[in-house]
């Protein structure tokens, strides 16, 4: 993915490194939630991911997952595909992003 930067700039580098670190945080947290299934009788269940309080490594993953998802949205909408026009103004790029977003959350419904 070494296109120009359409309009992040010199901040692409820096957002592609976030997300991936975020990503990376979430693919650890998600093994570790795995392994513990199996190791302790009190694991985090889908009771706990969906009502946080009191679990924070839940709301860390959370927090993880929607981090990884709104970078990932920014870096993926800095680049122009062959039909999309070159982004005019703040609520284009927030539309870019947004976009990016549903195009992401859609296969994990």
């Amino acid at each position: 993915m070494d296109k120009e930067s359409v309009w992040l700039g010199p901040l692409r580098g820096p957002v592609r490194m976030a997300a991936m670190g975020f990503s990376g945080l979430t693919a650890l947290i998600f093994i570790w939630l795995m392994i513990s299934q199996f190791l302790f009788d009190d694991a985090i269940g889908m009771h706990e991911m969906i009502r946080p309080e009191g679990r924070p490594l839940v709301l860390v993953m959370l927090l993880s997952m929607g981090a990884t998802m709104l970078l990932g949205a920014i870096y993926f909408s800095d680049t122009q595909g062959m039909i999309e026009p070159q982004p005019a103004g703040f609520f284009d790029v927030v539309t870019l992003v947004t976009s990016r977003m549903a195009m992401f959350l859609t296969p994990s419904a």
